[in-house]
């Protein structure tokens, strides 16, 4: 090979040289080492990452507050002596888990002692399952950690198997392994600490893979790493974190009056008062001394320790499109009924009450949330655009019905691409309100219903496009096949009296499809149809003659 060349320079090259029969085929460390990290990189969580794009505008501590939480948290996380490589975090909904974590991994980020972070959140794809979570913290080790990179890349090459196993294999092997090598590398080395944060466990979607994560994150051996998990205080992670060799490894941190929440609900509110007084539209009608501290006390009375009430109240009272002298009154002048007094969240209940109170379509509204809500790991569903094909409204109608949500929900919008537009819930703790009767009322929303919901208003939009000029090869609506597609895989639907209708009053129009021959994607989600709607009427004859 290269017979009579002379000051040859070759890097990261695959060389293949054939002399008869024999074939050598050469791959270098780097190309070998690239190939691994390609195969680890398609099995992370990227929208997981504390900065990243997917999670837009994340929630963050207000300047100024949970000062002595940070302190505490940056302590043990900095503290050799300290032989409590877990600490978890917890407190109820609204307390301001989310958004110390946020700080707190901002803070490890800008001391360089970030290993890496996952924040779990329900109803979005990737980051509401175990499945990703060992794969994308050891691919954050990777950037972080000097040396890391190269001894994990070695394993993933040597058995890429490996990130397809349960937690516990990936844990030693991506983690745990290639720590301890780097450390063994340089033994007269002192290799730092790093500090790694796992947020939102309880939005984890089992029981089982919460405990598991819990088992599995306090197993680590490794005296270079420390996790710190938070969540709210739910029986299964009560339970084990309960269990006495994991209880003995962790630190916990309550979110309770032990730290004055009241002071730093004060200050937010004081800081939030004053950007309204300096802002709003109608800050000349504001006088200087509004609120007066008897309303700063009552609203911080109100709020219970939990900043969720005070964030909602604010952007309530902060509306562009209204008064805040007004809206501030309408908080005030809240009555709780006798069913709710006694409810923990009784206060933030009325002002969630308040709200829905002041829209004008409320029907639409509540069909919005219906969408916003479905636990369905779809793609598009919090697209206004989407939303409105699937509900029939025009275009930017979503945005004008959701106009006094805005204390809610929040709209992103994207002026170069539409479908980059995004509608989210402020805090997880709406869709707590609305999943529950009691505290709900004439708001609930059945949460067994909202597939049956989404499902049928698919079915009544895949029908509207039948009818349509649909050409031959479809490949305008390629996202709606592939949704509907999704819908049959994922849904293993509750044959209800509601479904079996909305298929019955479509099957005419979808057996000229299956006769037709449309495109291959349209024509497998009219089978799938059909198919449901035969699983229907057996049903139906088999209770028939049984019963």
């Amino acid at each position: 090979m290269f017979r009579n060349t002379h000051g040859n320079i070759i890097n990261d090259s695959t060389l293949i040289q054939v002399n008869g029969d024999y074939h050598y085929n050469y791959v270098s460390p780097e190309v070998r080492k690239q190939e691994a990290l390609q195969r680890l990189f398609e099995h992370i969580a990227l929208g997981a990452f504390h900065n990243s794009g997917d999670r837009r505008d994340p929630p963050k501590c207000h300047p100024h507050t949970r000062e002595a939480v940070k302190r505490d948290i940056m302590k043990w996380a900095q503290d050799p002596s300290n032989l409590r490589l877990l600490m978890w975090i917890y407190g109820p909904a609204g307390a301001g888990k989310s958004a110390i974590m946020q700080t707190i991994a901002e803070l490890c980020n800008e001391l360089r002692i970030l290993g890496g972070s996952f924040f779990f959140f329900r109803r979005t794809v990737e980051r509401d399952v175990a499945d990703h979570l060992i794969t994308t913290l050891a691919y954050q080790l990777a950037k972080k950690v000097p040396g890391f990179e190269d001894q994990l890349a070695a394993i993933i090459h040597n058995d890429p198997a490996v990130l397809s196993r349960n937690l516990t294999c990936q844990m030693k092997a991506l983690i745990l392994d290639p720590m301890a090598a780097v450390a063994a590398e340089d033994p007269s080395s002192v290799l730092q600490m790093y500090v790694i944060l796992v947020d939102g466990l309880d939005e984890c979607h089992s029981e089982e893979s919460q405990c598991e994560i819990i088992n599995v994150l306090s197993s680590s051996t490794s005296p270079h790493l420390r996790f710190i998990i938070a969540s709210r205080p739910e029986l299964a992670i009560r339970n084990s974190f309960s269990i006495p060799h994991i209880q003995n490894q962790t630190q916990t941190l309550a979110l309770d009056n032990n730290y004055h929440p009241d002071d730093d609900i004060r200050q937010f509110l004081k800081d939030k008062f004053q950007e309204i007084k300096t802002s709003h539209m109608l800050r000349r009608s504001l006088a200087s001394n509004w609120p007066r501290r008897d309303i700063m006390d009552k609203l911080v009375c109100n709020s219970s320790g939990q900043f969720i009430y005070a964030a909602t109240a604010i952007r309530y009272i902060a509306s562009s499109r209204h008064s805040p002298i007004e809206h501030l009154d309408t908080i005030l002048k809240a009555r709780l009924s006798p069913d709710q007094s006694d409810t923990p969240f009784a206060l933030l209940d009325s002002l969630y009450h308040q709200i829905f109170a002041a829209v004008d379509d409320l029907p639409a509204v509540l069909d919005i949330l219906r969408i916003l809500l479905s636990d369905i790991n779809m793609r598009l569903d919090h697209c206004p655009c989407y939303i409105e094909i699937l509900l029939g409204y025009s275009p930017g109608q979503a945005q004008l019905i959701l106009c006094d949500m805005h204390s809610l929900l929040q709209v992103h919008i994207d002026s170069d691409d539409e479908c980059k537009n995004e509608i989210t819930l402020y805090h997880k703790s709406l869709g707590d309100f609305l999943f529950d009767p009691l505290r709900s009322k004439h708001l609930y929303i059945q949460p067994n219903k909202l597939q049956q919901f989404y499902f049928i208003n698919l079915l009544d939009h895949f029908e509207a496009l039948l009818l349509s000029d649909i050409p031959s090869d479809a490949s305008a609506a390629g996202d709606l096949w592939r949704i509907l597609k999704d819908a049959f895989y994922q849904w293993n639907l509750i044959l209800s009296l509601e479904v079996a209708n909305a298929l019955s009053r479509s099957m005419p129009n979808i057996i000229k499809v299956c006769v037709k021959g449309y495109d291959r994607n349209v024509t497998f989600v009219a089978y799938s149809a059909l198919d449901q709607y035969y699983i229907w009427l057996d049903i139906q004859v088999w209770f028939y003659f049984c019963f």
